[in-house]
């Protein structure tokens, strides 16, 4: 699994690369994720809902960049976080390997599959979902 992160990270910093040393587009990498997943932290208007699951989980794309302002792009093991704008208002942005599905660049577009994560968050949910049906029926 770790494995699996590093060589996210790998080319996540290949795709930024690629855009900003051929000055190519804004020098910006897209990237889907499924932001159900633990430990990704970004607005919820960055969320919308996705054919997935009949459209139970939640995808965001987001855009990040080294050019961005203020320059606050930090990628590490755990992901990838930035303060990116969001109607004008700034917002800490965190987004971990294991929630990323897809990067893309005005030169390269990466997908990976995503059918683990998409099973620990029904995992996640159908674990939740009990606690919550008995918290509702004592009230």
């Amino acid at each position: 699994r770790r494995a699996g992160m590093s060589a996210k990270r790998k080319y996540f910093e290949m795709m930024l690369d690629d855009g900003l040393d051929r000055s190519v587009g804004e020098g910006y990498v897209t990237v889907q994720l499924l932001a159900d997943t633990p430990g990704v932290i970004i607005p919820g208007v960055a969320v919308s809902p996705a054919p997935v699951l009949g459209g139970e989980l939640r995808v965001a794309v987001l855009n990040f960049s080294y050019r961005f302002e203020p320059r606050t792009l930090v990628i590490d093991d755990e992901g990838i976080h930035q303060v990116l704008s969001f109607s004008g208002r700034p917002q800490d942005c965190h987004v971990p390997w294991a929630a990323i599905v897809s990067g893309t660049t005005a030169n390269m577009q990466i997908s990976w599959d995503a059918s683990a994560i998409v099973e620990e968050i029904k995992k996640t949910r159908a674990s939740k979902a009990p606690a919550v049906e008995r918290r509702l029926r004592s009230v």
